[in-house]
């Protein structure tokens, strides 16, 4: 029996600079023309609430994390900070995604906390205090698990953070989640620097489900303009990580982001600016620049003359790069991909990510 064809024919004209624009964005995301003008009007009719969500698999980190209130080194209370996290959990229940509640030292100038965590990790009655809270949190929040990001504490912390993470596990699974820990990107043991020394990946791999590598920042906001992730640096890291973790364990940290460098750079001075990754795409279009592959670092990168006549330098992800990595993650049998973060669109990523690496449901 024939299929039934529900497809409808209809002329669209369209400006030429349109068009050029269309072909481009098409032919990086892999599609035809045809295809991709349909997959803009679905986005368009679904952002609108005239059609129904698309079902997609995924993991949401949702920012719920404990407040730890200081004074003079000491705790003072264990608190919950909340924002729009009922309208948050309700729309990943409209897109059938799952939750975990995020912890971590972040404050809200933007900044990790090692005193924070210091005042927590090495107080018994503190730690178990946000433990117990966590947990509940967990529960009467309807999260599957919780995710922890603890950075920059330091050689003098890693023991308690290990310990920490160990009885934390414990009860996570107890009350029927899992636990997940962003580690930094490590590529040995003795690696100095107060970012690397406060992560003891094997103890860290021992005490919980999933490890979140954070494979990016190589180029980052203060520093000189290079690539976000390169292929060889990344996998300098999961080669030592492997080595201490459990592969099945193990996500690989993925930017979904991009920087645009003013040039000259000026250690100190020079501040890039964060973009997405298809905003860069679509700026070296604007642009009239060509984009340059770097063969070593396996990624893309352009550079422009702005509206100020000043040049920039932009390092970005596209589908080359992104190929690059998920071949990693089958190379070393990778339980799969850690996003930073969701809050920007790379759609040829993304749909690269489930056809090339066959992620279930």
């Amino acid at each position: 029996m024939a299929k039934e064809n529900n497809n409808k024919s209809f002329v669209l004209r369209i400006d030429a600079a349109t068009m050029d624009a269309l072909e481009l964005w098409a032919a990086d995301e892999f599609r035809s023309i045809n295809g991709q003008l349909q997959w803009i009007i679905a986005d368009a009719l679904r952002r609108s609430g005239r059609l129904g969500p698309v079902r997609q698999s995924v993991c949401t980190v949702l920012n719920v994390r404990p407040l730890l209130t200081c004074r003079e080194g000491a705790v003072v209370s264990c608190g919950m900070v909340r924002g729009h996290n009922e309208q948050m959990r309700a729309l990943a229940k409209d897109f059938g995604v799952t939750t975990l509640l995020h912890l971590s030292t972040l404050t809200e100038q933007g900044s990790f906390s090692a005193q924070s965590a210091g005042a927590v990790l090495e107080n018994e009655t503190a730690r178990a205090a946000l433990i117990r809270n966590t947990v509940r949190e967990m529960r009467d929040g309807g999260f599957v698990g919780i995710d922890v990001d603890f950075e920059f504490l330091g050689k003098a912390l890693a023991a308690s953070y290990a310990a920490f993470l160990q009885e934390l596990s414990q009860a996570v699974h107890t009350a029927g989640g899992y636990l997940m820990a962003a580690v930094a990107p490590k590529t040995s043991d003795t690696q100095p620097g107060v970012l690397y020394e406060g992560h003891d990946y094997a103890a860290i791999g021992k005490a919980v489900d999933q490890v979140l590598l954070m494979t990016y920042e190589w180029g980052y906001t203060y520093g000189p303009p290079m690539a976000v992730a390169p292929i060889d640096a990344v996998e300098r890291v999961v080669r030592y990580a492997v080595s201490r973790i459990e592969p099945g364990k193990l996500l690989l940290g993925f930017p979904n982001y991009a920087y645009d460098w003013t040039l000259p750079y000026e250690a100190g001075l020079t501040r890039a600016v964060v973009i997405g990754n298809e905003a860069a795409r679509q700026l070296a279009f604007d642009t009239r620049s060509e984009i340059q592959f770097d063969e070593t670092a396996q990624t893309p990168w352009f550079s422009y003359t702005g509206m100020d006549g000043a040049v920039h330098e932009v390092w970005f992800e596209d589908a080359r790069s992104s190929l690059a990595k998920f071949h990693l993650v089958k190379q070393y049998a990778l339980r799969g991909l850690g996003y930073w973060n969701f809050m920007r669109p790379f759609t040829a990523n993304f749909s690269l990510a489930n056809a090339a690496l066959r992620l279930p449901d």
